[in-house]
């Protein structure tokens, strides 16, 4: 709804004054040239509409903007307190051209005086206009001193032509008014039909005081059908068929005029046209309507319909169905809810609508600020709906709670029973079907209701039949029953009561007795009278089917009924009958059942008679036995009569009585006549005349007679052998016996046995008819399972075998031995253990079986280690020698150990069991070809003494893998062993000849040796001989020889300084554990150790060794790189300390060539001195003034000799020529530093 500016309402509002005032103006001028009481509009009665609301049909409002078609509310004050009132006096709403009133109708117009309300006038609702009137009320309301004539009215319109306006024009008392419209956009143009796909429904418009039916309707969309319904198909093309139940509600009844039930289509994606295509009395209306066919058919009450539609449904299109029906009561009753369910056969669809009317105008009494009130409109649901009349009152208790003491409302009058606490109160408000029951007064604001009802109330009374349920208040949309009143409004309360009828089916039934079957029987009719209820029930047939009476209502439990038949037309030729009398049911709850009164007629006739006799001859004895005997009798006039008499032999018994003139003929059944292993022969007699047919005579009983003469019966047996399976060699020429034992039908028992071998077959002849069991003797085999198949006479049999004999006939038996070996077998499981890893090869055993009565068997398996593999299945008492080959278990630089095991028994044998699998197990045990090398040392031109020589071996096995280690060989020739390896593996042994010197001699070190292992235990010897050659003794010298001292050469140059990267840093001095002890050879591979390398800052560190640029290579020789240059110089921060070993070649850089040869006294060692200047400087120490000779294992090296002189020369000289060293350097550095 649009919502104006203040400014603009206000304008509004003041403009709206203006005209109100000009209008009453001239009225008042007009009323004054107007005679008294002539009825007038009387321009003094205020009419104010505050806005139109959005409603649908019953007057519940919602948001929202309206269009062509749709339903408003108007709302309306009234106020005649500026005027003085008088009988005639009318007000008129004119509603313009937008709108038309939903309902013609009209209305009390109300107030309320001395708590009650008093009706003071009528308005009248046309299509056009609302007016309202006074009557002679307000003149005797007037003269008791009541003066407020005010109130409020409204009622729905329906909105007929659009406007892009907000308001639509009313014209008030002759004045025009601008009325605000629902919503914003104005009344809209009525939509125009689309297509959406539609669900399955039921619907109806809406109701009227005008409804004779509720116009129901179901809906569905082939769309969402096609989805749901199994088989349903709507392409244009094929044919479906659709099925509803369409189930209506209490107080309808269903329309049986089948052309008004009609088809429609509704919209599709391709035409938005409706038109109705045909309807259930064939009538089609259009071509579509050709491609279908409707059928409707309904239950006896009219209250279920059946609904088959059959045709081309087309693809995207809504159809729709009418459901027509008309209204119990005539017309729809207000507040009547009425209901509607349909289902589609073979789904679980269902829909269900609902619809009511009810009085949506009313023109009531104002309300005072501070003052409110309450209206409710009374609804009724249930199945009994049709027996509550319309205007039936119910009464409401309203019990209240004032939010203060009633004392501080003067000017209100407390409703009802006021309580003594002055607060709380009750009062009780009429409420009817259908109809707004407005509170006829107010309550404070604040004022808190409590609303209760009690059905039994009603102003009708109903009869026990009648059940009422809670009764339902509803307070908005919200169920409750209080609620709290407001300032000036009336709050709408809903009622709803459920009421339910036990009711009632009275049906008929009819039964005749002493008319004879296929007699041609009357049908019957009944009256019925039910208290006010009667009425008739026709076409009762005579077999006992209760047919119910359709009575216009309902009837109700607990009714007394009495039937009367009428019995004229209901004689039956040659019958006496006897007239029933009335017969008084009181109706049970049809949930219990139909309530039936059975009326038997009983009718007499003239009858007759015959008797039989029977007589038994021939072979047997059936003499005592009984017989059956049959008649078919014609009855004239009447259906055929038969039956059965059962007579002993030579007894008699009397037929049936029959109507004169019957014509039976007597005869007995073969079943009867027949005894096993007989055969027989029937005669018949009529009163000693042969024939078997009797004609009743009245009080006569004719002498039937029936004799049976006997014949014995028998047959023969015949019994044929064969036998088969692998195993029947085994039985060949073997011959079985087989017995029989009868059970003849004539009581005896023959029995016997019968010999017969395979292929042949025996028998026995002159068997009495029967039955025989056939068995047969031992047929078992040694070594076989025998299975027998029995057929008797081509088919076979199972369990006990009996053969009938028939006769004449040979009864044939074929007996089928299937003899079958019996067998087992053995499993074959593969161990691998040992050395090696061979627990994945696959493996052959194999295995040579010796096979009772039969060829020998043999064959391999193939079985991966640690599994396990089935051998063959063999007969019984087999013997199999299980075995690996040796070409199998072998494997390369392995030996093996091959056992075998059956069912956990050491052993190959295999002797087969039936239904049994030996369990042999196969184990290889492998242990691998191994070997080693031994290492001897011989010593020539030394005695080695206890020395002792170490060796290096490395040997690479067949899994090209490696292992390395070392040996320790004394000289005097003893083998010292190596390893045991795998055969295969090659090993290299090399002598640390470095620790193989002995001082004082040349060593010619021997030569590395290979060996290879090639054969399993295999010792290679290996010896390797020293050959030692004494040095020659040194020329003694009082000086130390020019090489004791730094050649000219080894003074550093001023141009050749070490490299950054070579020098060492202030810091790298050789720590005092820098000094070589005595036993500071280089070792063999002459190679530092890892912690006697220098750090990557080339700082040597007290074990320090020269960086990777520094190292001495693997060999004891200092490469080239590695001696200093003769213009090799230390830099400032290389000055050696004076304190330690001399080390003079501990600054220089070893990448220089070979031009500046270090003397025999400096060579490089591990902390950058030559270990053979440290050999030298220990030994000195040791030795004393003895003369010591070193052997250098560096190439170009010399032997030197040392005594107290040479001590001396390189005590003083050495140091001297290291502090030069360092001196020259310092300079060096610094003039580097000045010039830098």
């Amino acid at each position: 709804m649009r919502t104006p500016s203040p400014s603009a309402r206000s304008e509004r509002q003041k403009s709206f004054r203006a005209v109100v005032v000009a209008v009453l103006a001239a009225l008042v001028a007009a009323v004054g040239v107007i005679a008294p009481g002539i009825a007038a509009m009387n321009a003094g009665i205020a009419i104010t509409i505050p806005e139109l609301l959005k409603s649908d049909a019953n007057g519940v409002t919602s948001a929202g903007y309206i269009a062509v078609g749709d339903v408003a509310k108007v709302q309306f004050t009234w106020d005649a307190r500026g005027t003085t009132l008088a009988d005639g006096d009318s007000f008129t709403i004119e509603l313009g051209s937008n709108f038309e009133a939903r309902e013609v109708r009209t209305i009390p117009v109300t107030v309320v005086h001395n708590g009650a309300q008093v009706t003071i006038g009528t308005c009248q609702i046309t299509k056009t206009a609302i007016t309202c009137t006074m009557n002679s009320e307000v003149e005797r309301l007037r003269v008791e001193g009541f003066t407020d004539f005010r109130g409020t009215g409204e009622t729905l319109l329906i909105a007929t032509a659009a406007t892009t306006a907000e308001t639509t024009t009313m014209t008030v008392n002759g004045a025009t008014t601008a009325v605000d419209l629902p919503g914003t956009g104005g009344i809209r143009a009525a939509p125009l039909p689309t297509y959406r796909p539609a669900n399955f429904t039921k619907v109806s418009t809406p109701l009227s005081a005008a409804s004779k039916g509720v116009p129901w309707s179901i809906g569905f969309g082939t769309e969402n059908l096609a989805a749901t319904v199994p088989g349903f198909v709507a392409d244009g093309v094929t044919t479906s068929t659709l099925t509803f139940t369409d189930t209506i509600g209490a107080g309808q009844t269903f329309d049986t005029n089948l052309a008004n039930w009609s088809f429609s289509h509704v919209s599709s994606a391709t035409s938005t046209t409706r038109s109705v295509l045909l309807n259930a009395a064939g009538r089609v209306y259009n071509s579509p309507g050709e491609d279908f066919t409707y059928t409707v058919t309904f239950n006896e009450s009219r209250t279920v319909a059946t609904m088959t539609l059959t045709g081309v449904f087309q693809p995207k299109t809504n159809y729709s169905l009418s459901s027509p029906n008309t209204i119990n009561a005539g017309n729809a009753q207000e507040g009547v809810v009425y209901r509607n369910s349909v289902t589609i056969d073979g789904t679980s669809l269902t829909a269900n609508g609902e619809r009511y009317y009810n009085d949506t105008s009313k023109v009531t009494a104002a309300l005072d600020p501070g003052y409110g009130g309450f209206e409710v409109t009374k609804y009724v649901d249930g199945t009994g709906v049709d027996h509550v009349p319309a205007g039936t009152t119910f009464d409401v208790v309203v019990s209240y709670t004032l939010p203060q003491d009633a004392s501080t409302y003067p000017t209100w009058t407390p409703p009802g029973t006021l309580n003594a606490d002055g607060r709380t109160g009750t009062v009780v408000l009429k409420v009817s079907n259908g109809k707004i029951s407005v509170f006829p007064g107010s309550f404070p604001q604040g004022t808190v209701l409590s609303l209760s009802e009690d059905p039994t109330s009603a102003s009708v009374e109903f009869p026990d039949a009648y059940s009422w349920g809670t009764p339902v208040f509803k307070v908005g949309n919200q169920v409750r029953n209080t609620l709290t009143i407001g300032d000036r409004t009336s709050q709408a309360v809903s009622l709803t009561n459920s009421v339910s009828t036990e009711t009632a089916v009275l049906a008929v039934s009819k039964t005749m007795t002493g008319l004879e079957a296929g007699a041609t029987a009357p049908t019957y009719s009944f009256t019925y009278a039910c208290g006010s209820v009667t009425g008739t029930i026709s076409n009762v047939p005579a077999d006992g089917t209760p047919v119910a009476a359709t009575p216009r209502v309902p009837l109700l439990a607990g009714a007394t009924c009495t039937v009367t038949e009428n019995v004229e037309g209901t004689a039956v030729e040659g019958y006496d009958l006897t007239s029933p009398s009335p017969v008084t049911v009181e109706l049970q709850p049809a949930a219990n059942g139909t309530t039936v009164a059975a009326v038997t007629n009983t009718y007499t006739r003239q009858t007759g008679s015959f008797s039989v006799s029977k007589v038994v001859a021939g072979d047997g004895s059936f003499g005592a036995d009984e017989f059956l005997v049959h008649y078919e009798c014609e009855v004239p006039g009447a259906a055929a009569v038969s039956g059965d008499l059962t007579v002993a032999g030579g007894g008699s018994v009397d037929g049936p009585v029959l109507p004169v003139g019957s014509v039976c003929a007597v005869s007995e059944p073969a079943s009867s006549a027949q005894r096993a292993g007989f055969g027989v022969e029937t005669s018949v007699s009529v009163d000693g005349q042969v024939g078997s047919e009797v004609t009743v005579v009245k009080d006569t009983t004719a002498a039937v007679v029936v004799t049976n003469t006997y014949t014995r019966q028998t047959g023969s047996l015949e019994i044929s052998k064969v036998v088969d399976g692998d195993g029947a060699g085994v039985v060949a020429g073997r011959e079985y016996t087989f017995t029989y034992v009868c059970q003849a039908l004539d009581g005896s028992s023959p029995s016997g046995t019968v010999t017969v071998a395979a292929g042949s077959s025996g028998s026995v002849a002159d068997l009495p008819v029967g039955r025989c069991v056939v068995t047969e003797g031992d047929a078992v085999a040694d070594g076989t399972d025998v299975v027998t198949t029995w057929r008797v006479g081509g088919q076979e049999v199972t369990g006990e075998v009996g053969v009938d004999i028939a006769d004449g006939a040979v009864a044939s038996v074929e007996v089928t031995n299937t003899y079958t070996r019996q067998t087992g077998s053995f499993s074959v499981s593969k161990v691998v253990a040992g050395d090696g890893s061979f627990g994945a090869d696959e493996f052959l055993v194999h295995y040579e079986c010796e096979v009772p009565g039969a060829a020998a068997v043999s064959g391999d398996l193939t079985v991966a280690g640690g599994g396990s593999v089935d051998g063959p299945v063999l007969p019984v008492g087999s013997v199999c020698a299980v075995s690996e080959p040796a070409s199998s278990a072998q494997r390369a630089g392995f030996g093996v150990e091959t056992s075998v095991s059956v069912d956990g028994q050491v052993g190959s044998e295999v002797t087969v069991v039936k239904d049994t699998t030996a369990a042999v197990v196969v184990t290889n045990t492998y242990t691998q070809h191994t070997g080693t090398f031994t290492v001897a040392k011989v010593v020539t031109g030394v005695d080695a003494g206890d020395k002792e020589f170490s060796f290096a071996y490395e040997c690479v096995l067949p899994d090209s893998s490696t292992s390395s280690g070392s040996l320790v060989v004394a000289a005097d020739a003893t083998p010292v062993s190596g390893p045991t390896v795998p055969v295969g593996t090659t090993c290299t042994v090399t002598e640390d000849a470095q620790a193989a010197a002995i001082t004082g001699y040349t060593l010619e070190a021997p030569a590395d040796q290979q060996v290879t292992v090639s054969t399993d235990g295999q010792v290679e010897a290996l010896s390797f001989t020293n050959a030692y050659t004494a040095e020659p003794a040194p020329t003694p010298t009082a000086e130390p020889s020019a090489s004791a001292e730094p050649s000219a050469s080894a003074e550093p140059s001023a141009s050749a300084q070490p490299s950054a990267s070579a020098q060492p840093s202030a810091s790298a001095q050789p720590s005092a554990s820098a000094q070589p002890s005595a036993s500071a050879e280089p070792s063999a591979s002459a190679e530092p150790s890892a912690s006697a390398e220098p750090s990557a800052s080339a700082e040597p560190s007290a074990s320090a060794e020269p960086s990777a640029s520094a190292e001495p290579s693997a060999s004891p020789e200092p490469s080239a790189s590695a001696e200093p240059s003769a213009s090799a110089q230390p830099s400032a921060t290389s000055a050696v300390d004076p304190t330690a070993a001399p080390t003079a070649t501990a600054t220089l850089d070893p990448t220089v060539g070979p031009t500046a040869e270090p003397s025999a006294s400096v060579p490089p060692s591990a902390s950058t001195e030559p270990t053979a200047q440290r050999t030298t400087a220990a030994a000195s120490s040791s030795a004393g003034s003895r003369g010591t000779t070193t052997t250098s294992s560096a190439p170009g090296s010399r032997s030197t000799t040392t005594g107290p002189l040479a001590r001396t020369g390189v005590s003083i000289l050495f140091p001297a020529a290291v502090a030069l060293t360092a001196g020259v350097g310092g300079i060096l550095l610094l003039v580097r530093r000045r010039r830098g």
